[in-house]
């Protein structure tokens, strides 16, 4: 650098152009931070929508409807949550349905005056519809297996056919009418 009478400063940035430059980092800065953001609340809305969805699809379905008839009137459930009986927000499981036939493995909290426990089913559907072929209680801990509508302890690995006296289940329990 030479100096020279006036002295020579034109390689140092004004005061003007200082403050120019420090703007713009800043409002870089600023459209970065909002950006990212913006794009995490609504990854975050796009999942809250998506489970939603799953939520409201099980309990809008007709397995979850034939499960929750069938656990809210069980003289097990009534005796362990009293009345009345009311089901929780978020039922799990998975349901698979299609034109002709589906399975539903569904678990679902239920509460009552008295408390709250766990349902767990497990039903088919066939042509005359929803049927139990496992159904499962938890209040306190203590694990229960419920009879199905055929009248005997359920076992999930063997046909209702198999069942001695067992026939299909379209009572009110299930959802169905009264008819053997």
């Amino acid at each position: 650098m030479q100096y020279t009478e006036r002295g020579d400063y034109s390689q140092y940035p004004s005061p003007r152009a200082q403050r120019r430059t420090a703007r713009t980092k800043k409002g870089w800065f600023a459209a970065l931070t909002a950006s990212t953001g913006l794009l995490a609340l609504l990854c975050g809305g796009l999942m809250v929508l998506l489970c939603a969805f799953v939520f409201v699809t099980i309990k809008s379905s007709d397995a979850y409807e034939t499960g929750l008839r069938y656990f809210t009137s069980h003289p097990v459930v009534i005796a362990n949550l009293g009345r009345p009986i009311h089901d929780g927000l978020i039922p799990t499981g998975s349901l698979k349905r299609s034109a002709v036939g589906g399975h539903a493995d569904l678990s679902f909290s239920l509460s009552g005056p008295k408390g709250k426990g766990q349902a767990h089913m497990v039903a088919i559907r066939g042509a005359t519809g929803w049927t139990l072929y496992h159904a499962e209680w938890t209040f306190k801990g203590v694990v229960t297996q419920l009879v199905t509508p055929y009248g005997a302890p359920i076992n999930p690995y063997v046909e209702p056919e198999a069942l001695p006296g067992s026939r299909p289940c379209s009572g009110p329990a299930c959802g169905g009418a009264t008819s053997y």
